[in-house]
């Protein structure tokens, strides 16, 4: 196998890539998978292209069928771990935690499931394959050559609103087929959408995809882009369905013509200040523009249904033909969007006072009948003071109108107070006296103690009706590194994983020969691990050396003394004395001794009867020793007691 370059996967023979540019020993970070790694024994992996809440997209090469792929690895921010030095494994502590991860793994892998179905459309990424590996999941697709939208719209400007709309069509008829299927994809964007160097456009991402049926019927999790997001989208239960897609693709299309990003749905479900791209855009058609603000509409009733709906209205209002439309699809579906039941307010560029144009018009009546009248001068008085009692009615009337509405808006609605930085039960005291509802998020933070508002959206001092919902992030307190503990004492780990903020658990008591007693002999989760502030270590601990019981040996046979003598070093020494030979008449130590491994015993063994006459020469009694074998290092032995 050859090398490949982590940045373009083109084959590389040096350091630095020929293709590219690209130097190969660029820092990978640590929660990363560092580059060449192979996954499922096929796909040799290269550096991050995308990184998002749920997940990394990696660069890599099929080696089996020689091409670039993208490689898709669920990786939940704040519940996932890695130390890439360490292990391409993917750690998760706490048991909610990976309950969670669990759950999420499998909606991972369903949405490789549901991209396959679709893979044969061009206007939806590819998926070539998916699998589980390093405890996580990961999904294989087409390495999509070209920009988002976002980036072009950043390095090209804004696009020609007629050109935009051949781009899009054939993304509209994928949508709708989808949509046919029982689906939705809820996270429409430009960041999810690809301009190919051809000039076409290709769908991606596809982790917020959800069955319409699945979504009738249960609450559903928070899942918005602001800009993009319909109003439902940001209510548990919300419903949602194909007009959710319908509000997304036109902010899309509202963002690539002006180049700005649309009003969040919730400010404008309060008070609807959205420009008309006409305003942004003077060259888009008065019919173009009216199918847009339909699709853009704050609430679905008043917005296409679907997908062939929105294409049908924007075919009539351009006049243009497409042939992948389904036959089925009506062009009598388009009707201008209704202003009058409408709940959406536009800025125009020509509006004018009401009240001094009302004025105006009585003034210039007046001047009028005043200098063409031949009546009376006390009739002139009279009627000169009915039209100054007019002008003050109408005064009183606006201002009594205006104070009406005041007071009905202040009843009505409320502005979101400042939530971050406060405990979260006194945040939730503040939304409820405001009455306001909450939906919790966790996120991990290094600045905010643990249980403290992150973050909010809406924003403080925002207009929301009562009984809205406000998102708080809240914090989970700070990830901190877990060190290598291996080989301390046990009073010092303590004082180390004390003073990093988390919590140390013993878990076992082990014997062993190389750590010594009260050190730490493992530790779970390994060094490097990042982990939420308080979690716990848990550590298994050395107990030193096991010990062993001396049996009593006086009176055996010295083999087999020997044979119950098999983890020490032993020594014989022989003497004469009225035993029998060969039996062990002494001992040292004595029984019951607790004795290490390898330990010395002494072993005194009769000679027999001493003999009546003196040998012609001295002799020196005869010593043996003997040392434990391979074989003889068992942990349980014949005759032979272990003090556990």
């Amino acid at each position: 196998m050859g090398r490949f370059c982590f940045n373009c996967m083109m084959p590389v023979n040096k350091d630095k890539c020929g293709h590219c540019g690209y130097t190969q020993f660029n820092k990978t970070p640590a929660h990363h998978l560092l580059p060449s790694t192979i996954l499922n024994n096929r796909y040799y992996i290269g550096n991050a292209i995308g990184q998002g809440g749920f997940g990394i997209t990696y660069i890599g090469r099929d080696l089996n069928l020689d091409m670039t792929v993208a490689v898709k690895e669920f990786f939940p921010n704040g519940y996932a771990n890695r130390n890439n030095n360490a292990s391409p494994e993917v750690e998760v502590s706490g048991a909610k935690n990976i309950e969670f991860f669990n759950s999420g793994k499998e909606k991972f892998i369903r949405e490789a499931k549901l991209l396959a179905k679709f893979s044969g459309n061009k206007s939806i990424v590819y998926v070539r394959d998916y699998f589980e590996e390093n405890n996580t999941g990961y999904i294989v697709m087409e390495y999509v050559s070209g920009e988002t939208l976002t980036k072009h719209i950043k390095t090209q400007g804004r696009f020609n609103p007629n050109n935009l709309l051949d781009k899009m069509l054939p993304l509209f008829s994928a949508l709708g087929k989808i949509h046919k299927s029982g689906l939705i994809h809820r996270d429409i964007s430009p960041d999810n959408i690809m301009l190919l160097s051809d000039g076409t456009l290709k769908l991606m991402d596809f982790g917020a995809a959800r069955y319409i049926n699945f979504l009738d019927n249960h609450t559903m999790s928070i899942m918005f882009k602001p800009g993009y997001a319909p109003e439902e989208q940001y209510r548990q239960k919300g419903s949602q369905g194909s007009w959710t897609d319908v509000y997304a693709i036109c902010a899309t299309m509202y963002k690539c013509i002006t180049g700005e990003t649309p009003d969040d749905s919730m400010e404008r479900a309060f008070k609807d200040n959205f420009k008309k791209p006409s305003l942004l855009r003077p060259d888009i058609s008065k019919e173009y523009e009216e199918v847009l603000l339909k699709g853009m509409a704050v609430y679905k009733e008043n917005r296409f249904q679907t997908m062939e709906e929105l294409s049908a209205a924007f075919l009539k209002a351009t006049g243009k033909h497409y042939s992948d439309l389904s036959e089925n699809n009506s062009q009598n579906s388009y009707s201008p969007i209704d202003f009058e039941n409408d709940k959406t307010e536009f800025y125009s560029a020509d509006e004018d006072d009401d009240t001094e144009y009302y004025e105006e018009t009585i003034n210039k009546q007046s001047d009028e009948e005043i200098s063409n009248s031949k009546e009376s001068t006390s009739e002139k008085r009279i009627k000169k003071s009915r039209k100054k009692l007019y002008i003050i009615l109408i005064v009183i009337i606006i201002t009594a109108f205006i104070g009406f509405y005041y007071q009905y808006e202040k009843s009505t609605y409320v502005k979101t107070p400042n939530l971050v930085g406060l405990e979260k039960a006194k945040a939730e005291n503040k939304l409820k006296a405001k009455e306001l509802k909450f939906i919790e998020k966790l996120d991990y933070s290094d600045t905010a103690e643990k249980g403290d508002v992150i973050s909010q959206s809406p924003q403080k001092f925002r207009q929301i009706k009562k009984g809205s919902t406000v998102v708080l992030v809240i914090s989970n307190g700070k990830l901190v590194t877990v060190s290598d503990y291996k080989n301390l004492s046990l009073s010092k780990a303590k004082k180390l994983i004390s003073n990093s903020g988390l919590k140390i658990k013993v878990t076992k008591r082990t014997f062993s020969e190389k750590i010594n007693k009260n050190h730490i002999l493992t530790q779970s989760p390994k060094g490097g691990t990042a982990l939420p502030e308080g979690s716990t270590v848990s550590v298994e601990i050395s107990r030193g050396k096991r010990k062993y019981k001396v049996p009593n040996l006086i009176g055996k046979n010295y083999k087999s003394a020997l044979k119950a003598l098999k983890i020490f070093r032993t020594e014989i020494v022989y003497e004469y004395s009225s035993e029998t030979e060969n039996t062990v008449i002494k001992q040292s130590p004595e029984k019951n001794t607790r004795l290490t491994k390898n330990s010395k015993i002494t072993l005194t063994v009769s000679k027999g009867p001493a003999p009546t006459t003196p040998p012609a020469t001295a002799t020196v009694p005869r010593v043996r020793y003997t040392t434990p074998t391979k074989k003889n290092t068992q942990k349980s032995f014949s005759g032979l007691n272990i003090d556990s």
